[in-house]
């Protein structure tokens, strides 16, 4: 009895209620903590995967950087090394120039002006205009002949500046064509210098590369189709020109034939007329006892 009593009363005057409180208190408090070193645990925890994301973030940034850039896989040696060595268009040398004087020197720089997109035909034309004749001249200068003469020179000249003339049409286009190729060909060379000195590897950049060279290439080959063309209407020009030489051959001898034929044919009837006049003049006619003959 008398140790219940004592274990029941307070103990050195301590109250049992405010021990059990603060012992809860004392209890939360871990527990508070607790949590929330487990809330720091789970914080460093997340900082550190955001920090290993972030890492991977950069470093595929850096590679589509580096691959934007055509530092990956690039190529080793430059385009310079690359692609073969630049030729010289010929009318940027022509060494040969100073063995020419007179009107070969000046056709010799017509044709360095080629490149700048004048054709031959100006300076052609310059030198031609220098031996001019007409049909007047002719006709002048061959007055004091029969006027056959003078007609059948003068038509002779007349057929010969037509063909002249047919032939220098499609020079023209020839020469017209081949300024253009020139042209076309220094504007390519200029592209391909571009190309060469391109430090830019990108995916990018090579594949803006293909589309100027393929487009540089489209531009060389239809100037090419467009001479290659004109030189082969040339050709036909000159296959038509033979042809009609040959056609207007035949006809002249058809007409000489026919008139010919004529003359023969009258020929003919002059002598039958006079054969028929001397038949008749070479009758001997007996007189008719009648007062006639016969």
């Amino acid at each position: 009895m008398l140790l219940v009593s004592l274990c029941a009363a307070p103990l050195y005057g301590i109250d049992p209620v405010a021990v059990a409180q603060r012992a809860k208190m004392i209890a939360n408090q871990v527990l508070q903590r607790l949590n929330e070193k487990m809330q720091i645990t789970h914080q460093i925890t997340q900082i550190k995967q955001f920090t290993e994301q972030l890492t991977k973030t950069r470093e595929q940034i850096t590679h589509m950087k580096e691959a934007a850039l055509g530092q990956i896989g690039a190529l080793g040696e430059s385009f310079a090394e690359l692609v073969a060595g630049p030729t010289d268009l010929v009318v940027e040398g022509m060494q040969w120039q100073t063995e020419f004087t007179g009107s070969a020197r000046e056709l010799v720089a017509a044709s360095k002006k080629l490149a700048s997109g004048e054709p031959l035909r100006e300076s052609w034309r310059k030198i031609l205009n220098q031996y001019r004749t007409n049909q007047a001249d002719i006709s002048d200068l061959l007055s004091h002949l029969d006027p056959r003469v003078t007609a059948r020179v003068s038509d002779h000249y007349r057929r010969d500046q037509e063909k002249a003339d047919k032939r220098r049409v499609t020079t023209y286009l020839v020469d017209d064509s081949a300024t253009a190729l020139i042209g076309t060909a220094v504007s390519a060379q200029e592209s391909l210098r571009k190309l060469r000195s391109n430090t830019n590897v990108s995916n990018t950049a090579l594949a803006q590369a293909q589309v100027a060279g393929l487009a540089t290439q489209g531009e060389l080959l239809s100037s090419m189709a467009q001479l290659m063309a004109f030189q082969a209407a040339r050709e036909a020009a000159r296959d038509y020109q033979d042809e009609l030489k040959r056609r207007q051959q035949w006809k002249q001898w058809q007409q000489r034939q026919k008139a010919a034929k004529e003359i023969f044919e009258k020929q003919q009837a002059d002598i039958a007329a006079s054969a028929e006049g001397l038949r008749e003049g070479l009758v001997y006619r007996v007189p008719s006892a009648f007062g006639g003959s016969r």
